[in-house]
């Protein structure tokens, strides 16, 4: 199965009688822990980051799955189309928790495109604490590495040792998207994220004036 970037699937099993779904977005094999597997196939399989809840009953069944056993997957979803960026070379992805998912591939695929190279690419972040972030080696390594792609951090019960930014979304943190000839301004921006969270950044966005015609909100 070859999925688009920016689908998901969605992902479902029988468990204590009932027919659980949730859907997920797969993710570059690249986010995974590849030492611990042998799979010959492993790099065109499809890979699931899943945040395990102790009372999720789909995402603990998935805890406990074996090699072997079956999952039933639904065929490839979603209204994302990336022509809508080629025309933008500074981008805004804000993401919470496991919002973090479709904006993986997408970092990809925007730092390597070559047609309308980007200039700027700003990841705002939003988490509890920092245990919470997902792929944080990565994404500060990309930091590091590519001056194109900036990564804010941003947390709402950081501990005392915390020295990024704190809070929850709001307004301040994005007014500098608007601000033109800087590298925090953002010609598109993308949301993804529980769904009070990208409500709560689009109605932000609405107020700030930012034109939500260049504005994408990933749907689960």
């Amino acid at each position: 199965m070859v999925l688009p970037i920016g689908y998901h699937v969605t992902v479902a099993a029988l468990i204590n009688g009932d027919l659980v779904r949730r859907s997920y977005t797969p993710v570059n094999a690249s986010f995974l822990q590849q030492s611990t597997v042998t799979d010959e196939n492993y790099a065109t399989n499809l890979h699931f980051l899943v945040k395990s809840y102790r009372d999720g009953a789909l995402s603990m069944h998935l805890r406990q799955q074996k090699a072997g056993q079956m999952l039933l997957l639904s065929a490839p979803r979603g209204n994302f189309h990336l022509q809508r960026l080629l025309a933008h070379r500074q981008i805004a992805l804000i993401a919470a928790g496991s919002g973090i998912t479709p904006m993986l591939n997408l970092i990809e695929h925007l730092l390597k495109r070559n047609a309308n190279r980007i200039d700027y690419l700003r990841l705002l972040y939003f988490n509890k604490t920092p245990a919470d972030i997902w792929c944080r080696k990565y994404l500060e390594q990309l930091h590091a590495g590519d001056e194109r792609f900036q990564l804010v951090n941003v947390l709402s019960e950081a501990d005392t040792e915390w020295t990024g930014l704190r809070g929850r979304i709001c307004k301040e943190l994005l007014a500098p998207l608007l601000t033109k000839n800087t590298p925090e301004y953002a010609s598109f921006a993308t949301i993804c994220g529980p769904s009070e969270f990208s409500q709560a950044a689009e109605d932000l966005l609405r107020e700030l004036q930012f034109d939500l015609a260049d504005l994408h909100i990933f749907q689960g």
